[in-house]
């Protein structure tokens, strides 16, 4: 009777060892796998107020720009992402045009550049790009989910879903874009 006591005792021992084998890992690795989705999103969620942030600061500067008249040529009107650059009114980074995944582009009116201007920042990435991907065009366009961000002359941001925003001479925002917060 001991024998097969000690048998089944055995046995169940088995039995815990390897279940417990194989919950420690689980215990262990399943929180950080199921969150590890999570921060690779954050990626983009991040990207996106740099770009806001950026455009934010593309309109402080403008309007010092024009006030200031920092061209000195006498005339009150909008500069270029060159000439905010030049004078040290933004980062060289953002004024090359290409800044924490995004591209910057910023057109003063030819009709009236005292008046009129606008940035837009359109996604330099994709989503979880693979290495290969990022390689062969690391400035692609946009992929559905990704916004793209507008403002002008009113200081006010608004952006598109999968889809990148040219600037026009005009100025205006696309009827297509919704304001940033609502």
């Amino acid at each position: 009777m001991k024998a097969e006591e000690c048998a089944s005792s055995d046995e169940r021992w088995a039995v815990a060892g390897c279940v417990g084998l194989g919950l420690v890992p689980a215990l262990l690795f399943g929180p950080i796998i199921a969150i590890l989705p999570n921060f690779i999103e954050a990626r983009g969620g991040g990207l996106e107020r740099y770009a806001v942030g950026a455009l934010k600061t593309l309109n402080s500067a403008q309007t010092m720009f024009r006030e200031g008249d920092k061209e000195q040529d006498g005339t009150l009107d909008f500069g270029t992402l060159a000439e905010l650059s030049s004078t040290t009114l933004i980062d060289s980074a953002l004024g090359t045009g290409k800044k924490t995944g995004y591209r910057f582009e910023v057109r003063v009116s030819p009709t009236s550049p005292e008046l009129l201007w606008m940035a837009v920042a359109n996604p330099a990435w994709r989503p979880r790009p693979s290495w290969r991907q990022t390689l062969r065009n690391p400035f692609a366009s946009p992929e559905p989910g990704q916004r793209s961000f507008v403002t002008n002359q009113s200081g006010t941001i608004f952006y598109t879903v999968g889809a990148e925003i040219a600037c026009s001479d005009t100025c205006a925002i696309p009827s297509s874009c919704v304001q940033v917060g609502k």
